[in-house]
């Protein structure tokens, strides 16, 4: 029997440029990259829930200053259609948008609702109400402005690099300022 040479018992050496240590850098490098991705995603939703959570206070307040303004221009139109100075149907439909806007506590549908009446108050059937119709309250004006500021930082949080990872997994509503109706403001 032959002896073995020693060159076949000698292990193979490591391939040129790969060495334990340079993969165990780079495999720490890597999850150290996505700790800190998630973990900065997780900061941005954080900060995107609080932020979401200001808007939805802050449409309370405007929902709030909204339906008294709406109560009393639900009167301005129901007493224009009683002098037939407003057509019925578009009586009725001003009535049903506001009572959509009632009847929901959920700040989404009762956005949605107030866009309709604030649609139907910027409307050319209601220039016969010109100067009947109440004006908008300052504290309703002050509650629009501060529920845009909410929205625009919701906005911001939503376009930044944390908040388009987060888009990615989650689909978050784009949140868009709330205008009053230009001829209510005018008033």
């Amino acid at each position: 029997m032959a002896s073995a040479s020693p060159e076949r018992d000698s292990p193979l050496p490591a391939p040129p440029g790969v060495s334990g240590k340079r993969v165990t850098g780079v495999v720490v490098a890597g999850l150290l990259i996505v700790g800190v991705t998630l973990s900065y995603a997780l900061w941005t939703y954080n900060r995107l829930e609080a932020a979401r959570s200001v808007s939805a206070a802050q449409w309370r307040g405007v929902a709030e200053q909204l339906s008294l303004r709406y109560r009393g221009v639900e009167k301005a139109i129901a007493a224009g259609v009683d002098e037939r100075r407003v057509k019925m149907e578009f009586g009725e439909s001003f009535r049903l948008a506001v009572d959509a806007f009632r009847t929901t506590a959920l700040p989404e549908p009762q956005r949605a609702a107030a866009e309709r009446i604030e649609a139907l108050l910027d409307s050319p059937e209601l220039a016969p109400l010109a100067g009947q119709l109440p004006p908008v309250a300052p504290a309703a004006q002050q509650a629009v402005v501060e529920y845009n500021l909410a929205q625009a930082t919701e906005k911001r949080l939503l376009e930044s690099w944390g908040g388009r990872l987060l888009n990615i997994f989650f689909r978050f509503p784009e949140p868009r300022p709330f205008e009053l109706a230009a001829a209510a403001v005018a008033n």
